[in-house]
Protein backbone atom coordinates (compact mmCIF):
# COMPACT_ATOMS: atom_id res chain seq x y z
CA UNK A 1 0.00 0.00 0.00
CA UNK A 2 2.73 2.44 1.08
CA UNK A 3 4.59 1.67 -2.38
CA UNK A 4 0.73 2.24 -4.34
CA UNK A 5 0.59 5.74 -2.31
CA UNK A 6 4.43 6.82 -3.17
CA UNK A 7 3.27 5.92 -6.99
CA UNK A 8 0.46 7.71 -6.86
CA UNK A 9 2.27 11.35 -5.55
CA UNK A 10 5.10 11.23 -7.94
CA UNK A 11 2.15 10.94 -10.69
CA UNK A 12 0.24 13.81 -8.52
CA UNK A 13 3.28 15.93 -8.68
CA UNK A 14 4.38 15.42 -12.09
CA UNK A 15 0.71 16.57 -13.41
CA UNK A 16 1.10 19.82 -10.92
CA UNK A 17 4.42 20.53 -12.55
CA UNK A 18 2.68 20.00 -15.75
CA UNK A 19 -0.37 22.06 -15.09
CA UNK A 20 -2.96 19.80 -15.90
CA UNK A 21 -5.53 19.07 -13.46
CA UNK A 22 -6.70 15.28 -12.18
CA UNK A 23 -9.22 13.33 -14.30
CA UNK A 24 -12.20 12.10 -12.70
CA UNK A 25 -11.45 8.75 -11.30
CA UNK A 26 -12.63 5.29 -12.59
CA UNK A 27 -14.05 2.86 -9.71
CA UNK A 28 -15.25 -0.58 -8.79
CA UNK A 29 -12.15 -1.74 -10.29
CA UNK A 30 -11.90 -5.56 -10.23
CA UNK A 31 -9.91 -8.11 -12.01
CA UNK A 32 -11.16 -11.83 -12.74
CA UNK A 33 -8.52 -14.37 -13.47
CA UNK A 34 -10.28 -16.31 -16.48
CA UNK A 35 -9.35 -20.25 -17.34
CA UNK A 36 -7.37 -19.68 -19.78
CA UNK A 37 -5.02 -17.73 -17.12
CA UNK A 38 -5.81 -14.23 -19.04
CA UNK A 39 -7.21 -11.52 -16.49
CA UNK A 40 -10.75 -9.38 -17.55
CA UNK A 41 -10.54 -6.09 -15.58
CA UNK A 42 -14.12 -4.25 -15.77
CA UNK A 43 -14.19 -0.95 -13.47
CA UNK A 44 -17.12 2.36 -13.71
CA UNK A 45 -16.29 5.01 -15.54
CA UNK A 46 -16.71 9.05 -14.14
CA UNK A 47 -19.81 10.22 -14.41
CA UNK A 48 -20.45 11.45 -18.25
CA UNK A 49 -21.27 15.00 -17.04
CA UNK A 50 -17.55 14.80 -15.69
CA UNK A 51 -16.76 12.86 -19.21
CA UNK A 52 -18.29 15.43 -20.84
CA UNK A 53 -17.35 15.16 -24.85
CA UNK A 54 -13.95 14.65 -24.72
CA UNK A 55 -12.28 11.41 -25.71
CA UNK A 56 -11.13 9.09 -22.68
CA UNK A 57 -7.90 6.86 -22.96
CA UNK A 58 -6.85 4.52 -20.83
CA UNK A 59 -3.35 2.57 -20.09
CA UNK A 60 -3.15 -0.88 -18.24
CA UNK A 61 0.71 -1.44 -16.74
CA UNK A 62 1.34 -4.89 -15.19
CA UNK A 63 3.64 -4.84 -12.53
CA UNK A 64 5.14 -1.50 -13.87
CA UNK A 65 6.29 -2.19 -16.74
CA UNK A 66 5.74 -5.72 -18.09
CA UNK A 67 2.81 -4.88 -19.98
CA UNK A 68 2.07 -1.57 -20.90
CA UNK A 69 -0.97 -0.51 -23.48
CA UNK A 70 -3.18 1.86 -24.35
CA UNK A 71 -6.85 1.84 -25.50
CA UNK A 72 -9.37 4.16 -26.19
CA UNK A 73 -13.38 4.40 -25.76
CA UNK A 74 -14.46 7.28 -28.29
CA UNK A 75 -18.00 7.20 -27.02
CA UNK A 76 -19.85 7.45 -23.64
CA UNK A 77 -20.33 4.29 -21.68
CA UNK A 78 -20.66 4.00 -17.67
CA UNK A 79 -18.83 0.56 -17.99
CA UNK A 80 -15.06 -0.28 -19.06
CA UNK A 81 -13.78 -3.42 -19.69
CA UNK A 82 -10.24 -4.81 -21.13
CA UNK A 83 -8.95 -8.26 -21.25
CA UNK A 84 -5.02 -8.65 -20.56
CA UNK A 85 -3.65 -12.38 -22.48
CA UNK A 86 -2.41 -14.71 -20.82
CA UNK A 87 0.87 -14.40 -22.29
CA UNK A 88 1.44 -11.36 -19.76
CA UNK A 89 1.86 -14.01 -17.28
CA UNK A 90 3.95 -16.85 -18.52
CA UNK A 91 4.78 -18.47 -15.30
CA UNK A 92 2.24 -17.43 -12.82
CA UNK A 93 2.43 -15.58 -9.90
CA UNK A 94 1.01 -12.23 -7.88
CA UNK A 95 0.79 -8.95 -10.03
CA UNK A 96 -0.33 -5.33 -9.25
CA UNK A 97 -2.33 -4.42 -12.32
CA UNK A 98 -2.82 -0.37 -12.94
CA UNK A 99 -4.82 1.35 -14.70
CA UNK A 100 -4.27 5.20 -15.63
CA UNK A 101 -7.14 7.53 -17.33
CA UNK A 102 -6.77 10.60 -19.15
CA UNK A 103 -8.97 12.59 -21.37
CA UNK A 104 -8.32 14.44 -24.70
CA UNK A 105 -10.44 17.03 -26.50
CA UNK A 106 -11.69 16.88 -30.10
CA UNK A 107 -7.64 18.87 -31.05
CA UNK A 108 -6.20 15.74 -29.04
CA UNK A 109 -4.93 17.94 -26.76
CA UNK A 110 -4.95 16.49 -23.07
CA UNK A 111 -7.72 17.84 -20.86
CA UNK A 112 -6.76 15.80 -17.89
CA UNK A 113 -4.88 12.94 -16.73
CA UNK A 114 -3.01 10.82 -13.89
CA UNK A 115 -5.47 9.24 -11.73
CA UNK A 116 -4.40 5.87 -11.42
CA UNK A 117 -6.46 2.53 -9.78
CA UNK A 118 -4.82 -0.70 -9.16
CA UNK A 119 -6.25 -3.95 -8.18
CA UNK A 120 -3.54 -7.29 -7.10
CA UNK A 121 -3.97 -10.61 -8.54
CA UNK A 122 -2.85 -14.06 -8.38
CA UNK A 123 -1.76 -16.05 -11.93
CA UNK A 124 -1.89 -19.94 -11.36
CA UNK A 125 1.71 -21.48 -12.66
CA UNK A 126 0.58 -22.88 -16.05
CA UNK A 127 -0.35 -26.40 -15.97
CA UNK A 128 2.65 -29.21 -17.19
CA UNK A 129 1.60 -29.69 -21.51
CA UNK A 130 2.60 -32.83 -22.92
CA UNK A 131 4.96 -31.47 -25.76
CA UNK A 132 5.49 -35.09 -27.30
CA UNK A 133 1.73 -35.28 -28.59
CA UNK A 134 0.22 -32.59 -30.78
CA UNK A 135 -2.20 -32.05 -34.05
CA UNK A 136 -1.19 -30.03 -36.86
CA UNK A 137 -3.54 -27.61 -38.78
CA UNK A 138 -2.63 -25.76 -41.78
CA UNK A 139 -3.95 -22.38 -41.12
CA UNK A 140 -4.22 -18.65 -42.85
CA UNK A 141 -2.48 -16.10 -40.86
CA UNK A 142 -3.96 -13.57 -39.04
CA UNK A 143 -7.38 -15.51 -38.96
CA UNK A 144 -8.93 -16.52 -35.80
CA UNK A 145 -9.55 -19.92 -35.69
CA UNK A 146 -12.36 -21.73 -33.17
CA UNK A 147 -11.55 -25.01 -31.37
CA UNK A 148 -12.28 -27.34 -28.50
CA UNK A 149 -10.94 -29.76 -26.93
CA UNK A 150 -11.22 -32.55 -23.52
CA UNK A 151 -8.74 -34.57 -21.72
CA UNK A 152 -8.95 -38.05 -20.12
CA UNK A 153 -7.91 -36.11 -16.84
CA UNK A 154 -8.92 -32.99 -15.42
CA UNK A 155 -6.89 -29.86 -15.73
CA UNK A 156 -4.43 -31.31 -18.65
CA UNK A 157 -2.57 -29.08 -19.92
CA UNK A 158 -3.04 -28.07 -23.44
CA UNK A 159 -0.54 -25.31 -25.13
CA UNK A 160 -1.58 -24.04 -28.59
CA UNK A 161 0.98 -22.75 -30.82
CA UNK A 162 1.25 -20.74 -34.41
CA UNK A 163 3.84 -18.23 -35.33
CA UNK A 164 5.29 -16.74 -32.30
CA UNK A 165 2.66 -17.04 -30.13
CA UNK A 166 1.50 -19.45 -27.91
CA UNK A 167 -0.95 -20.02 -25.25
CA UNK A 168 -1.44 -22.65 -22.81
CA UNK A 169 -4.73 -23.36 -21.60
CA UNK A 170 -6.43 -26.20 -19.04
CA UNK A 171 -8.64 -29.27 -21.05
CA UNK A 172 -11.42 -31.17 -18.66
CA UNK A 173 -13.00 -34.29 -19.10
CA UNK A 174 -15.71 -32.52 -20.33
CA UNK A 175 -16.55 -29.95 -23.03
CA UNK A 176 -15.95 -26.62 -21.47
CA UNK A 177 -16.62 -23.84 -24.16
CA UNK A 178 -14.63 -23.10 -27.46
CA UNK A 179 -11.64 -21.01 -27.21
CA UNK A 180 -11.12 -18.37 -29.92
CA UNK A 181 -7.13 -18.00 -31.41
CA UNK A 182 -5.59 -15.72 -34.05
CA UNK A 183 -3.69 -17.70 -36.26
CA UNK A 184 0.24 -16.34 -36.06
CA UNK A 185 1.55 -18.26 -38.82
CA UNK A 186 0.28 -20.78 -41.62
CA UNK A 187 0.33 -23.69 -39.27
CA UNK A 188 -1.44 -23.79 -35.57
CA UNK A 189 -0.34 -27.02 -33.12
CA UNK A 190 -1.77 -27.79 -30.25
CA UNK A 191 0.07 -29.68 -27.98
CA UNK A 192 -1.33 -32.31 -25.34
CA UNK A 193 -2.66 -35.50 -23.82
CA UNK A 194 -6.26 -34.75 -25.22
CA UNK A 195 -8.95 -37.14 -26.31
CA UNK A 196 -11.67 -35.25 -27.97
CA UNK A 197 -10.70 -32.51 -30.66
CA UNK A 198 -12.77 -30.12 -32.58
CA UNK A 199 -12.14 -27.68 -34.99
CA UNK A 200 -15.51 -27.74 -36.74
CA UNK A 201 -17.11 -25.08 -38.81
CA UNK A 202 -14.65 -22.90 -39.76
CA UNK A 203 -15.07 -22.71 -42.79
CA UNK A 204 -12.01 -21.97 -45.55
CA UNK A 205 -9.88 -21.35 -42.38
CA UNK A 206 -8.54 -24.67 -42.29
CA UNK A 207 -7.28 -26.39 -45.23
CA UNK A 208 -5.11 -29.51 -43.80
CA UNK A 209 -4.90 -31.56 -40.77
CA UNK A 210 -2.60 -34.13 -39.57
CA UNK A 211 -3.20 -35.96 -36.69
CA UNK A 212 -1.05 -38.48 -36.80
CA UNK A 213 0.78 -37.15 -33.77
CA UNK A 214 -1.83 -37.74 -31.47
CA UNK A 215 -2.36 -41.34 -31.54
CA UNK A 216 -4.17 -41.27 -27.73
CA UNK A 217 -7.55 -39.31 -29.71
CA UNK A 218 -10.91 -40.88 -29.33
CA UNK A 219 -13.19 -37.93 -31.34
CA UNK A 220 -12.22 -35.97 -34.02
CA UNK A 221 -14.48 -33.05 -35.70
CA UNK A 222 -13.14 -31.50 -38.34
CA UNK A 223 -16.25 -31.10 -40.53
CA UNK A 224 -16.93 -27.99 -42.67
CA UNK A 225 -13.73 -26.51 -43.36
CA UNK A 226 -11.81 -26.73 -46.39
CA UNK A 227 -9.74 -29.17 -45.18
CA UNK A 228 -8.22 -31.25 -48.38
CA UNK A 229 -5.86 -32.91 -46.71
CA UNK A 230 -6.11 -34.85 -43.89
CA UNK A 231 -4.02 -37.57 -41.98
CA UNK A 232 -5.23 -40.01 -39.51
CA UNK A 233 -2.87 -42.61 -39.37
CA UNK A 234 -1.94 -44.01 -36.35
CA UNK A 235 -5.21 -43.66 -34.96
CA UNK A 236 -6.08 -46.88 -32.97
CA UNK A 237 -7.99 -45.43 -30.71
CA UNK A 238 -10.53 -43.06 -32.72
CA UNK A 239 -13.83 -44.29 -32.24
CA UNK A 240 -15.65 -41.07 -34.16
CA UNK A 241 -14.42 -39.49 -37.09
CA UNK A 242 -16.85 -36.13 -38.50
CA UNK A 243 -14.96 -35.14 -41.91
CA UNK A 244 -18.03 -34.04 -43.90
CA UNK A 245 -18.08 -31.12 -46.16
CA UNK A 246 -14.47 -30.52 -46.61
CA UNK A 247 -12.52 -31.02 -49.70
CA UNK A 248 -11.07 -34.62 -49.58
CA UNK A 249 -10.56 -36.48 -52.84
CA UNK A 250 -8.69 -39.63 -50.12
CA UNK A 251 -9.20 -40.85 -46.97
CA UNK A 252 -6.67 -43.31 -45.65
CA UNK A 253 -8.03 -45.01 -42.66
CA UNK A 254 -6.15 -48.30 -42.57
CA UNK A 255 -5.90 -49.74 -38.82
CA UNK A 256 -8.57 -47.89 -37.50
CA UNK A 257 -9.97 -50.82 -35.74
CA UNK A 258 -11.28 -48.84 -33.04
CA UNK A 259 -13.50 -46.50 -35.71
CA UNK A 260 -17.28 -47.09 -35.01
CA UNK A 261 -18.67 -43.91 -36.47
CA UNK A 262 -17.60 -42.33 -39.99
CA UNK A 263 -19.18 -39.27 -41.75
CA UNK A 264 -17.17 -38.19 -44.62
CA UNK A 265 -20.49 -36.86 -47.24
CA UNK A 266 -20.02 -34.37 -49.52
CA UNK A 267 -16.33 -34.36 -50.21
CA UNK A 268 -14.74 -35.05 -53.31
CA UNK A 269 -13.85 -39.19 -52.60
CA UNK A 270 -14.01 -41.58 -55.37
CA UNK A 271 -13.19 -45.04 -53.58
CA UNK A 272 -13.39 -45.69 -50.04
CA UNK A 273 -11.91 -48.46 -48.38
CA UNK A 274 -12.80 -49.40 -44.83
CA UNK A 275 -11.19 -53.43 -45.44
CA UNK A 276 -11.14 -54.66 -41.23
CA UNK A 277 -12.68 -51.80 -39.87
CA UNK A 278 -14.44 -54.63 -37.47
CA UNK A 279 -16.07 -51.75 -35.05
CA UNK A 280 -17.40 -49.87 -37.75
CA UNK A 281 -21.22 -49.27 -37.15
CA UNK A 282 -22.60 -46.32 -38.71
CA UNK A 283 -21.18 -45.16 -42.32
CA UNK A 284 -22.43 -41.82 -43.99
CA UNK A 285 -20.39 -41.27 -47.22
CA UNK A 286 -23.01 -39.84 -49.61
CA UNK A 287 -22.52 -36.72 -51.79
CA UNK A 288 -19.39 -37.80 -52.64
CA UNK A 289 -17.72 -39.05 -56.49
CA UNK A 290 -18.01 -42.96 -54.82
CA UNK A 291 -18.07 -45.76 -57.66
CA UNK A 292 -16.46 -48.16 -55.05
CA UNK A 293 -16.70 -49.35 -51.71
CA UNK A 294 -14.68 -51.64 -49.88
CA UNK A 295 -16.23 -52.88 -46.32
CA UNK A 296 -14.79 -56.57 -46.37
CA UNK A 297 -14.23 -57.77 -42.92
CA UNK A 298 -16.69 -54.36 -41.57
CA UNK A 299 -18.49 -56.88 -39.12
CA UNK A 300 -20.35 -54.33 -36.77
CA UNK A 301 -22.01 -52.34 -40.01
CA UNK A 302 -25.71 -51.73 -39.24
CA UNK A 303 -26.30 -48.56 -41.35
CA UNK A 304 -24.92 -46.94 -44.52
CA UNK A 305 -25.85 -44.05 -46.80
CA UNK A 306 -24.22 -43.63 -49.87
CA UNK A 307 -26.79 -42.53 -52.10
CA UNK A 308 -25.76 -39.60 -54.53
CA UNK A 309 -22.24 -41.05 -55.84
CA UNK A 310 -21.33 -42.92 -58.84
CA UNK A 311 -21.88 -46.40 -57.88
CA UNK A 312 -23.05 -48.88 -61.03
CA UNK A 313 -25.29 -51.53 -60.14
CA UNK A 314 -22.02 -53.70 -60.50
CA UNK A 315 -20.83 -51.24 -58.07
CA UNK A 316 -24.01 -51.60 -55.97
CA UNK A 317 -23.89 -55.51 -55.82
CA UNK A 318 -20.55 -55.93 -55.56
CA UNK A 319 -20.96 -53.41 -51.78
CA UNK A 320 -24.00 -56.11 -51.02
CA UNK A 321 -22.01 -58.83 -51.19
CA UNK A 322 -19.84 -57.60 -48.85
CA UNK A 323 -22.42 -56.78 -46.34
CA UNK A 324 -22.31 -58.92 -43.02
CA UNK A 325 -25.13 -60.78 -42.10
CA UNK A 326 -27.51 -59.72 -39.90
CA UNK A 327 -30.41 -61.04 -37.65
CA UNK A 328 -33.70 -61.42 -38.89
CA UNK A 329 -34.96 -59.03 -35.80
CA UNK A 330 -31.90 -56.79 -36.07
CA UNK A 331 -32.06 -55.58 -39.80
CA UNK A 332 -29.15 -53.35 -41.25
CA UNK A 333 -30.49 -50.30 -43.53
CA UNK A 334 -28.29 -49.40 -46.45
CA UNK A 335 -29.48 -46.20 -47.89
CA UNK A 336 -28.68 -46.40 -51.95
CA UNK A 337 -31.19 -43.27 -52.87
CA UNK A 338 -32.28 -39.94 -51.70
CA UNK A 339 -35.19 -38.89 -54.23
CA UNK A 340 -33.19 -37.29 -57.36
CA UNK A 341 -31.18 -34.95 -55.75
CA UNK A 342 -29.29 -37.76 -53.87
CA UNK A 343 -29.60 -40.77 -57.18
CA UNK A 344 -26.68 -42.79 -58.73
CA UNK A 345 -26.10 -44.63 -62.01
CA UNK A 346 -27.18 -48.19 -60.17
CA UNK A 347 -29.96 -47.46 -57.94
CA UNK A 348 -32.85 -48.93 -60.12
CA UNK A 349 -30.97 -51.99 -61.46
CA UNK A 350 -28.85 -53.27 -58.62
CA UNK A 351 -29.64 -56.73 -57.15
CA UNK A 352 -31.20 -55.93 -54.06
CA UNK A 353 -32.00 -59.11 -53.02
CA UNK A 354 -28.18 -59.58 -52.16
CA UNK A 355 -28.30 -57.56 -49.20
CA UNK A 356 -32.27 -58.09 -48.04
CA UNK A 357 -31.15 -62.09 -48.26
CA UNK A 358 -28.32 -60.46 -46.18
CA UNK A 359 -31.32 -58.86 -43.70
CA UNK A 360 -30.56 -55.79 -44.65
CA UNK A 361 -32.93 -52.93 -45.92
CA UNK A 362 -31.91 -51.15 -49.20
CA UNK A 363 -34.18 -47.98 -49.07
CA UNK A 364 -34.93 -44.48 -50.88
CA UNK A 365 -35.02 -42.62 -48.31
CA UNK A 366 -36.96 -44.46 -46.21
CA UNK A 367 -39.00 -46.31 -48.67
CA UNK A 368 -37.07 -50.18 -49.31
CA UNK A 369 -36.19 -50.38 -52.89
CA UNK A 370 -37.19 -54.14 -54.53
CA UNK A 371 -36.12 -53.84 -58.38
CA UNK A 372 -37.41 -55.92 -61.11
CA UNK A 373 -34.57 -55.42 -63.77
CA UNK A 374 -30.96 -56.12 -62.57
CA UNK A 375 -28.14 -55.06 -65.00
CA UNK A 376 -25.26 -57.13 -63.20
CA UNK A 377 -24.62 -60.67 -63.64
CA UNK A 378 -23.93 -61.63 -60.18
CA UNK A 379 -21.84 -64.94 -61.15
CA UNK A 380 -19.37 -62.92 -63.01
CA UNK A 381 -18.88 -60.60 -60.35
CA UNK A 382 -16.82 -62.47 -57.86
CA UNK A 383 -17.42 -62.39 -54.07
CA UNK A 384 -14.81 -59.96 -51.81
CA UNK A 385 -12.95 -62.33 -49.88
CA UNK A 386 -14.01 -62.46 -46.36
CA UNK A 387 -11.69 -62.38 -42.81
CA UNK A 388 -11.62 -65.09 -40.37
CA UNK A 389 -12.45 -64.46 -37.50
CA UNK A 390 -10.20 -66.35 -34.16
CA UNK A 391 -10.62 -69.79 -35.80
CA UNK A 392 -8.79 -71.31 -38.91
CA UNK A 393 -10.21 -74.66 -40.95
CA UNK A 394 -9.07 -76.60 -44.09
CA UNK A 395 -12.19 -76.57 -46.67
CA UNK A 396 -10.99 -78.93 -49.87
CA UNK A 397 -11.31 -79.36 -52.59
CA UNK A 398 -11.90 -76.09 -54.16
CA UNK A 399 -13.61 -75.72 -56.92
CA UNK A 400 -16.18 -78.73 -55.60
CA UNK A 401 -18.38 -81.08 -57.43
CA UNK A 402 -19.57 -83.50 -55.05
CA UNK A 403 -18.06 -83.74 -51.21
CA UNK A 404 -16.67 -80.77 -49.29
CA UNK A 405 -13.95 -81.68 -46.48
CA UNK A 406 -13.91 -79.30 -43.38
CA UNK A 407 -11.31 -79.65 -40.73
CA UNK A 408 -11.56 -77.20 -38.24
CA UNK A 409 -9.60 -76.89 -35.01
CA UNK A 410 -13.05 -77.02 -32.54
CA UNK A 411 -16.34 -78.71 -32.76
CA UNK A 412 -17.94 -76.96 -35.26
CA UNK A 413 -21.59 -75.27 -33.36
CA UNK A 414 -23.33 -74.44 -36.84
CA UNK A 415 -22.62 -74.64 -40.44
CA UNK A 416 -24.09 -72.39 -43.46
CA UNK A 417 -23.76 -72.43 -46.74
CA UNK A 418 -24.96 -69.14 -48.65
CA UNK A 419 -25.40 -68.72 -52.33
CA UNK A 420 -24.60 -65.67 -54.54
CA UNK A 421 -27.91 -63.80 -53.48
CA UNK A 422 -27.28 -64.33 -49.50
CA UNK A 423 -30.21 -67.52 -49.27
CA UNK A 424 -29.29 -70.46 -47.39
CA UNK A 425 -29.02 -73.41 -49.32
CA UNK A 426 -27.21 -75.79 -46.64
CA UNK A 427 -27.49 -75.57 -42.88
CA UNK A 428 -26.17 -77.92 -40.15
CA UNK A 429 -25.02 -77.76 -36.36
CA UNK A 430 -22.82 -79.62 -33.63
CA UNK A 431 -20.89 -81.55 -36.72
CA UNK A 432 -17.60 -82.82 -36.00
CA UNK A 433 -14.75 -81.18 -36.16
CA UNK A 434 -13.92 -83.05 -39.18
CA UNK A 435 -17.03 -83.40 -41.85
CA UNK A 436 -18.00 -83.49 -45.39
CA UNK A 437 -20.77 -81.84 -47.44
CA UNK A 438 -22.37 -83.39 -50.26
CA UNK A 439 -22.43 -80.31 -52.37
CA UNK A 440 -23.53 -82.24 -55.62
CA UNK A 441 -26.95 -80.83 -56.18
CA UNK A 442 -26.28 -76.87 -56.11
CA UNK A 443 -25.84 -75.18 -58.97
CA UNK A 444 -22.60 -74.32 -60.57
CA UNK A 445 -21.61 -70.76 -58.98
CA UNK A 446 -19.65 -69.17 -56.37
CA UNK A 447 -20.98 -69.91 -52.45
CA UNK A 448 -19.98 -68.57 -48.87
CA UNK A 449 -19.36 -71.22 -46.12
CA UNK A 450 -19.99 -69.61 -42.71
CA UNK A 451 -18.60 -72.02 -39.62
CA UNK A 452 -19.03 -70.98 -35.94
CA UNK A 453 -16.73 -72.14 -33.09
CA UNK A 454 -16.83 -71.80 -29.58
CA UNK A 455 -13.82 -69.44 -30.22
CA UNK A 456 -15.63 -67.53 -33.36
CA UNK A 457 -16.71 -67.26 -36.67
CA UNK A 458 -15.15 -67.18 -39.99
CA UNK A 459 -16.40 -67.34 -43.65
CA UNK A 460 -14.97 -69.14 -47.11
CA UNK A 461 -15.42 -68.43 -50.39
CA UNK A 462 -16.43 -71.41 -52.17
CA UNK A 463 -16.58 -72.41 -56.28
CA UNK A 464 -19.13 -75.59 -56.98
CA UNK A 465 -18.72 -76.75 -60.74
CA UNK A 466 -19.14 -79.76 -62.01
Amino acid sequence: KSFLALLWLIMFANILAMGQPLCPPVSYLTATVNPDRSVTLNWTNPPQSQWGNNIAYFRCTVGGTSYNQYFNYFNYTQSGTHTIPASVFPNGGTFTISLFNGFMDGGQQDVCEGVINSVQVTIPAPPTVNMNRWVELTVTQGDTIRLSFEAEVENTGVMVKSGNDSTIFKAYTGATGSHMIKAGGTRMFVFGNITNFNCGSNSTKITGLDASHNTGLTYLDCAYNDVSTLDVSGLTALEDLYCEDNNLSTLDLTGLTALEYLYCKNNNLSTLDLTGLTALEDLRCYKNNLSSITTSGCISLNYIDCSGNKLSACGLDSLFHQLPRRAEDDKGRILIRGGESYDQPGAFSCRDTIATNRNWRVTDNNTDIANTTYACDYFTLGIEEVITDNISAKVYPNPVSNDLNIECGEKIESLDIYDALGRKVISKENTPKSTAIDVSNLDNGIYILKLRTSKGSGEYKIVVND
